[in-house]
């Protein structure tokens, strides 16, 4: 990584984030050009029939000029190509330039397709700025195409030439292309989408927070964007879809996930004489003074419910937040386990009811006495109802409270209250405490540790930003080299980290350079499935005399799953044949 740094010290800013992001792939400026072929492009219809005209205009400008125009979806796959020189044609089927390929960086490292994608800007990448020396030879312009009333990335628009016929003129073809087409998805939108911009265009002037919501659009202004979250947006069209049923001017408080208020008015919007989306105006409101809770005992803090969801996106927190809501109506007590930091005590307070009110108590460093005092205060509290007792680090407890504990549960599930015991586990142990201390529960959560489930940083970390005030996003580099870490004490780690950094950071945004060198290099260890499954890959590769294509075959796997996964392993690309 020192390398590939001094390597990029004096290139465009976008070119070396590009070349980062492109090492982090596990790409070398040698590698092979081996890029995932799908040949069905079926699904881009629609975008084909706005953009195809357009290509071949564009085709028929640059005949004579030996440059060639290419259209990409919007994960980078080639979906046409124009190319009237037939030399330039040799050089791009070589380069797997055809139908099919997709040209994304994390398989084609820095080119002008993978950089409108990631930048979401037009670009033009010169012989030298190219990641893989393979392709160090072409000059290419791209600009990326956006759709005018979702704003989602439709697709890019390349022109491509080499060295020697490189023109200044390839920057303006495809810009010109890409508002070329923009303008016929537009016409070719329907009634309604055109309905949703025309609405919004209307509405949105200056720095208001509003959001219009559509069966298939979603627009919102940076304000809104950068107010809500995922489960906040979901919040939204829970409210929407009623405003769309009943057609009347709806206002409301609502609460978001990171546990600011707001208000929100949802406007019916109509076309053609029928309901087509809502219109949201959003104010937040100043924080209010919680309304104070009775008085506890002594040893017990009171807690708000909502002071967040579980966050994350990876289907262990999924699991964990059905189960939560499955369980939040029913009164049973539940142990909830797992490695210091995971987020036990999130979800401990997410199962309390509506209206019930969370009483915390920690068991940490209790002596006989200190034992006997807090299982009389448990018993106090879970005896009246209405009430969801948390004991933080059952673990510390004798097999005798643990025992009193239990019974304690059963009387609160009668009292109308629930009893719910955190319990810290030890990397890769088997819990700590006395035994049978599940069996005392009527049943165990799991939360596993933030190394199985790296995907879940996608949502921690803007929420922790967002949580401080700070308006700082982290660079795709950068999230990706925390997903790769070992994070051994777990999200706790994760959120001293972001803490730390904002200190430094709190107008510009976090690159992988701003992280700590243990961090930017990632050192995520492979859990034992995963040990599995990569020494069935080097077994396959090995058979296969290192032939990815015959490798895939004999994993029953598709081949760019494959390549991935080598990626993803760190194992040797150069060791590997097509």
């Amino acid at each position: 990584m020192s390398n590939l740094r001094e390597g990029v010290s004096g290139m465009r800013p976008e070119i070396r984030r590009s070349w980062e992001r492109s090492s982090l792939c596990g790409l070398e400026p040698a590698s092979v050009i081996d890029l995932p072929y799908e040949p069905d492009l079926q699904a881009e219809e629609r975008f084909l029939r706005a953009a195809g005209p357009v290509l071949d205009h564009v085709g028929d400008f640059l005949d004579g000029a030996s440059t060639s125009a290419v259209l990409t979806d919007g994960r980078g796959r080639v979906l046409r190509r124009r190319c009237p020189d037939l030399a330039l044609t040799r050089i791009l089927d070589s380069t797997q330039s055809a139908p099919g390929f997709t040209w994304s960086e994390e398989y084609s490292g820095t080119t002008a397709v993978s950089l409108s994608i990631e930048e979401r800007m037009p670009a033009m990448v010169s012989a030298g700025e190219h990641f893989l020396e393979a392709l160090r030879h072409l000059v290419c312009a791209a600009a990326p195409v956006v759709h005018p009333v979702t704003r989602r990335l439709q697709g890019v628009i390349d022109v491509t030439a080499e060295n020697r016929e490189a023109s200044a003129h390839m920057m303006p073809v495809v810009l010109q292309a890409a508002r070329a087409i923009q303008e016929r998805l537009f016409e070719d939108s329907s009634i309604t989408e055109r309905a949703l911009l025309a609405h919004f265009l209307g509405i949105s002037g200056g720095a208001r927070p509003i959001v219009v919501l559509g069966r298939r659009v979603e627009l919102a202004t940076p304000p809104a964007a950068r107010l809500l979250g995922i489960d906040d947006r979901t919040l939204l069209w829970d409210h929407a879809s009623r405003t769309l049923a009943s057609g009347r001017v709806v206002s409301e408080a609502l609460t978001l996930a990171d546990g600011r208020r707001l208000n929100a008015t949802f406007t019916p919007i109509e076309a053609e004489g029928r309901n087509v989306g809502v219109a949201v105006e959003i104010v937040p409101l100043e924080q209010r003074a919680p309304i104070s809770p009775p008085p506890a005992p002594a040893g017990a803090t009171p807690t708000p419910r909502q002071e967040t969801s579980f966050l994350g996106r990876s289907s262990s927190s999924d699991y964990l937040r059905v189960q939560v809501e499955t369980l939040r109506g029913e009164l049973m007590p539940i142990l909830i386990s797992g490695e210091p930091g995971v987020g036990k005590l999130a979800l401990a307070r997410g199962l309390a009811g509506p209206g019930m009110e969370c009483v915390l108590f920690d068991a940490a460093r209790t002596d006989d006495e200190s034992e006997a005092a807090l299982l009389r205060d448990v018993a106090n509290v879970a005896g009246s109802p209405g009430k969801t007792v948390i004991v933080r680090r059952v673990g510390c407890l004798s097999a005798r409270a643990i025992q009193a504990l239990s019974s304690i549960a059963g009387d609160a599930e009668e009292s109308g209250s629930r009893l719910v015991a955190t319990l810290i586990t030890a990397r890769d142990r088997d819990e700590e405490g006395p035994a049978g201390m599940a069996e005392s529960f009527g049943l165990q959560l799991v939360v596993p540790p933030l190394r199985e489930r790296p995907d879940d940083i996608l949502d921690l970390v803007p929420y922790m930003v967002r949580r401080r005030g700070a308006g700082v996003h982290f660079s795709s580099a950068a999230i990706q080299a925390l997903m790769r870490s070992d994070w051994p004490g777990n999200a706790r780690e994760l959120d001293a980290l972001v803490r730390m950094l904002l200190t430094r950071k709190r107008t510009t945004d976090v690159v992988l350079t701003d992280l700590p060198a243990n961090y930017r290099e990632g050192s995520r260890r492979l859990r034992r499935i995963e040990q599995v499954e990569r020494a069935a890959i080097v077994r396959a590769l090995t058979e296969a005399d290192g032939n990815k294509t015959r490798a895939a075959e004999l994993l029953e796997i598709g081949r760019a799953t494959l390549y991935r996964k080598i990626r993803s392993y760190g194992l040797d690309l150069d060791a590997t044949t097509g």
